[in-house]
């Protein structure tokens, strides 16, 4: 189709333009000599017309060739530099990845360290309670080796397990790393305390209030070792509200005994004062050491204390002190002839010379070996 167009154009050229008259001319002047006719005339046009096309051709053909040469090569470089750019884009692209990726794992590494700190932190307690709770199920010999196995533990209520006597628990007061085994407690009143040999043999009472641990089991937390006896009591009347009294030298035999009472060493040191070994300006009977354990159904002194002053205690002649007698709300003691309440005769009376009951108290014990107080 290009062909007959440039045909056309040509023929054209030749017939209108100037050069184009002179190339005729041009043929005409080598023209045979034998041509002389018009027809003739336009052969040897045409013919040269078409050979001067022909070499148009073969040079536009050339153009074209070198022209779709270029184009391809500036298609290829086009392409080849897209291609360069795309493959910086995704450069781009995947630099950042690689460069955020560890900065993201060493962050995810840091943020997982503060979760386990901060997990440890918030768990740490319940761990301790835990701890606290297992402790609580074992089964110690006595407080002293809650203390000791358990350096987490609380002041609370743990099972001991006492060689000759069922397990049971028991309230331990945990101080400084020591326990104390808290073998009668009382604060309320919610426990009647005027019970027979056998409850005071075996124990009674709720080891979450007032209670009393049983002779048998303080028989066998000392009958092999010497303990130290803390007594501590409260009143309205003591200054500060509460005072202590320590014994160095603690026991009781076996039941045969009667459950006799040993006990010495009062420390001076205490704030309570002496109202088991040693008389008072208001009590002037002897010391209660050697007494054999006395209830209301089994008296083993002379004077029936027992039954006179209500309780479970080792009495002399009825003697300066009873921690079992009978609670009296508000403490005062109304009666004039009987010592009578939970009696405690150094811390009895009050800065009027009335008598009061204490309001609580409680006995606890350790081994003496402990040093730890």
């Amino acid at each position: 189709m290009y062909r007959f167009l440039w045909w056309v154009t040509f023929t054209v050229y030749i017939l209108t333009s100037t050069g184009g008259s002179q190339y005729v001319r041009g043929v005409l002047d080598r023209r045979p000599r034998n041509v002389v006719s018009i027809g003739q005339l336009v052969d040897v046009i045409a013919e040269a017309v078409e050979v001067r096309l022909r070499v148009y051709f073969n040079v536009l053909d050339t153009i074209l060739e070198n022209h779709t040469g270029l184009v391809e090569h500036r298609l290829i470089a086009d392409l080849t530099r897209m291609e360069a750019k795309l493959d910086n884009q995704t450069s781009l692209l995947t630099k950042p990845q690689d460069y955020v990726s560890p900065m993201l794992k060493d962050q995810f590494n840091k943020l997982e360290e503060k979760i386990d700190n901060y997990t440890f932190l918030l768990a740490e307690p319940l761990l301790k309670q835990q701890k606290k709770n297992q402790d609580a199920e074992k089964r110690f010999l006595d407080c002293t080796s809650v203390a000791r196995d358990n350096r987490y533990a609380t002041s609370g209520i743990y099972w001991i397990n006492i060689p000759g006597v069922k397990e049971r628990k028991a309230f331990c007061t945990i101080q400084a790393g020591s326990g104390w085994t808290v073998i009668m407690q009382r604060s309320d009143g919610s426990v009647n305390f005027n019970r027979p040999w056998n409850d005071y043999k075996n124990g009674f009472g709720n080891v979450d209030g007032e209670y009393w641990i049983g002779n048998e089991v303080i028989h066998r937390l000392t009958h092999n070792r010497t303990a130290l006896i803390r007594i501590v009591m409260k009143s309205m009347w003591i200054l500060g509200g509460e005072a202590h009294s320590l014994y160095r030298q603690f026991r009781i035999g076996n039941e045969s005994s009667g459950y006799k009472l040993f006990i010495g060493g009062y420390d001076n040191s205490s704030t309570g004062g002496d109202s088991m070994t040693s008389t008072t300006e208001y009590c002037k009977e002897p010391s209660i050491n050697g007494s054999k354990f006395s209830t209301n159904d089994r008296e083993n002194n002379p004077s029936n204390c027992s039954t006179e002053l209500s309780g479970g205690w080792w009495f002399s002649d009825c003697g300066c002190s009873n921690l079992n007698g009978q609670y009296i709300s508000g403490g005062s003691v109304i009666s004039d002839n009987k010592n009578v309440g939970v009696y405690w005769d150094s811390v009895y009376r009050n800065l009027f010379g009335l008598k009061n009951s204490l309001r609580a108290v409680r006995m606890e014990i350790k081994p003496a070996d402990d040093r730890r107080e």
